[in-house]
C-alpha cells in the first residue's frame, strides 16, 4: 500500500475511527428517546460528535442502527425507564462482551473489576468489551466503571437507568446488559458476572476455549469468598457444606443409575459466572425474566432447546458472603435466611434419594421411547432432611449404589 502523501491524512482517518464510537452512542440515546424510553424522564450522552467522524460514521451507522432496533424490539424496557444515560465507546464486532448488572456497588466494584482485568488480559488481545447496566443507583458505581475502563482503554458501554417498578430487579438489569452484549459480540460469545463477585484469571480464556470446542453454555460451581465465608456463623457454614456434599453425592448416584447417559443431575448455574455462544443465547430466547433465579432459568432454557451446557467445577470465581441483599432471592437472601433459622430451606434442586432414583429410571425410559422426560418442580428440603438424605446417599455409594 503506498504511503500517504500527508501525515494529516493518517490523523484524519484515525480520528474518524475513534470518534465514530462516540457518534454511535449519541445515536443510541437519540433513538431510545424516539421510541418512548423514559416517558416524562430524560436521556443524555456524555459523548460529543466530532467533524472527523463523518466517513467512519456512515460506515458504522447501519450496523449500529440494527443493534438499536434489535434491543428495543426484544427487551421489555420501552416506556419503563424514567432516566437513561449512556457513556463509553465500542468499535467493531467484538469476539466477546462481558455483561454486568450493578446497583449501588461502589464498595464491591474495585475487587470485581481488578479480577475482570486479569481475566481480560488472558484473553485474545483487544478482542473483548464490557457492558454495564447501572440501575436505580444512588452511589458512584457508574463513575467507577467508566474511569476504570477508560484508563485501561477497554471498549465499554455504561448504561445508567432508573427502572419502573415492574422491571426494577436484577433479572431485567442483566437482560438489558446481555442483550446489548449479544449485539456487540454477535458472532462471538457473551459472559456475565456480578459486581459482588470476582472471577478467576482464566475465566474468559476457559469460556472461549470451551465454546470453541462445542459448548453452547459454560456455567460454574461458584463458591463463597473464603475470607467473607469465615465470618459467617458456624451453623451457616455447616448448612453450606452439607448442601454441597449432598449435591456431589446425588451427582455420583445419578451417573451410576443412568450409566452416564443422561447428562448431569443438576446444573448449579450462577449469574456470577456464565459464558454463552451468542447465537445460542439468542436462539434460546434470551434471558428469562422471573423475579429471581434468572441464571437457572436461562440454563433450563438452553437445555430445553437442545443446547450443550458444560459445568466448570474447577473455576476460581468467588462471590460475596454478605447478608444484605441487593437482589431478591439471591445468594445474600439465602445466607441471611440461614442466619435467622435453625433449620433453613436448602437448594430447591436437591431431591430425596428415592425421588432421584425414580427420576433416573424415568429418564432412561424416556430415552428408549425417544420422548422428553418432564418433572414437576419439587419443594425445597430443609437442612435436617438434607442431612438425613446425605447419610442415605453415602451408604448407597459405599455399597456400590
Amino acid at each position: 500500500m503506498p504511503a500517504p502523501e500527508k501525515l494529516a491524512d493518517c490523523c484524519t482517518d484515525e480520528l474518524a475511527d475513534l470518534w465514530a464510537a462516540n457518534n454511535q452512542m449519541e445515536n443510541i440515546v437519540r433513538e431510545l428517546a424516539e421510541h418512548g424510553l423514559g416517558s416524562g424522564g430524560s436521556s443524555e450522552t456524555i459523548l460529543a460528535p466530532h467533524p472527523a467522524a463523518s466517513r467512519a460514521k456512515r460506515r458504522q451507522d447501519e450496523d449500529f442502527r440494527h443493534l438499536i432496533e434489535e434491543v428495543l424490539a426484544l427487551t421489555p424496557f420501552a416506556q419503563h425507564l424514567s432516566r437513561f444515560r449512556a457513556s463509553g465507546s465500542i468499535r467493531g464486532d467484538l469476539k466477546y462482551a462481558v455483561a454486568i448488572p450493578v446497583r449501588n456497588e461502589e464498595d464491591m466494584l474495585p475487587r470485581a473489576l481488578a479480577a475482570l482485568e486479569r481475566a481480560m488480559a488472558g484473553s485474545p488481545e483487544n478482542a473483548g468489551g464490557l457492558v454495564v447496566v447501572v440501575n436505580d443507583s444512588t452511589d458512584g458505581s457508574a463513575g467507577i466503571v467508566s474511569r476504570w475502563a477508560r484508563d485501561r482503554r477497554i471498549a465499554h458501554v455504561v448504561i445508567e437507568a432508573d427502572f419502573a417498578p415492574q422491571v426494577r430487579n436484577a433479572p431485567h438489569a442483566r437482560r438489558l446488559a446481555l442483550d446489548l452484549a449479544a449485539r456487540l459480540a454477535s458472532k462471538g460469545a457473551v459472559f456475565t458476572t456480578d459486581a459482588d463477585s470476582h472471577v478467576g484469571s482464566d475465566w474468559i480464556a476457559h469460556g472461549l476455549a470451551r465454546i470453541a470446542s462445542g459448548a453452547d453454555m459454560v456455567c460454574e460451581d461458584v463458591r463463597l469468598d473464603k475470607a467473607e465465608e469465615s465470618r459467617l456463623h458456624e451453623r451457616v457454614r455447616l448448612v453450606g457444606s452439607v448442601e454441597r456434599a449432598y449435591f456431589e453425592a446425588s451427582e455420583q448416584l445419578w451417573q451410576a443409575w443412568t450409566h452416564g447417559r443422561a447428562g448431569r443431575f443438576a446444573y448449579r448455574a450462577s449469574g456470577a459466572s456464565l459464558a454463552l455462544r451468542t447465537a445460542a443465547y439468542l436462539e434460546a430466547g434470551r434471558l428469562p425474566l422471573p423475579q429471581s433465579g434468572e441464571d437457572r432459568a436461562l440454563c433450563d432454557a438452553m437445555l430445553r432447546n437442545g443446547f450443550s451446557v458444560e459445568v466448570n467445577s474447577e473455576g476460581q470465581t468467588r462471590t460475596s458472603a454478605r447478608l444484605v441483599a441487593r437482589a431478591v432471592g439471591g445468594c445474600a437472601s439465602a445466607l441471611a435466611d440461614r442466619e435467622r433459622h435453625f433449620d433453613p430451606m436448602c437448594d430447591a434442586a436437591l431431591i430425596p434419594v428415592e425421588a432421584l432414583r425414580e427420576r433416573s429410571a424415568q429418564t432412561l425410559y424416556s430415552q428408549r421411547k425417544r420422548t422428553a422426560a418432564a418433572f414437576p418442580p419439587s419443594s425445597p428440603m430443609r437442612f435436617t432432611q438434607v442431612l438425613r438424605e446425605l447419610a442415605t446417599a453415602i451408604d448407597l455409594l459405599k455399597a456400590g449404589s
